[in-house]
């Protein structure tokens, strides 16, 4: 697979160096590659096998983009104020939407609102989905002696 809008981010100090991998459309990193300076000088000066740590995560959102929305929902009556976040967490799990996913985090200051004498909770939900190309091409089929036709077709 290729990625054609990805990002690399190289952090170096004096005990490690970090290199980051995201998909950009996807808005994910995919990859974290540390080593130790030494390690780093060997690979940039072309060693073969250089060892090193990576962690690899979120690579079913490679090559896709990311959806997200802004999710509100009623909280119950009667909650504890100190409870608020733990219950919206729980309440949120259930209800959101079948394919997305919610941010979990619940103690920022915009995180739970009133509106009609009600309490409301606020998060974030994403999902990501495949990857249209917007490259069109033409396929000319032939049907028949003299019959030409031209049909658009979607290419992946």
């Amino acid at each position: 697979m290729k990625i054609k809008d990805a990002r690399i981010s190289i952090s170096i100090n004096k005990k490690r160096i970090t290199i980051k991998l995201d998909d950009h459309n996807a808005s994910t990193r995919f990859a974290e590659i540390e080593m130790t300076p030494e390690q780093f000088a060997q690979a940039l000066s072309g060693l073969y096998y250089t060892k090193c740590n990576i962690e690899i995560h979120h690579l079913n959102r490679i090559g896709k983009t990311m959806l997200h929305k802004e999710f509100k929902f009623k909280l119950p009556k009667g909650l504890n104020y100190f409870d608020q976040d733990i219950q919206a967490e729980k309440i949120v799990k259930k209800i959101c939407p079948k394919g997305w996913k919610p941010d979990l985090y619940f103690r920022s200051q915009n995180s739970f609102f009133e509106k009609n004498n009600k309490t409301w909770a606020r998060t974030t939900i994403r999902k990501w989905i495949k990857r249209k190309s917007k490259k069109k091409e033409k396929l000319w089929e032939r049907i028949g002696m003299n019959t030409l036709w031209i049909l658009p077709m979607q290419l992946d």
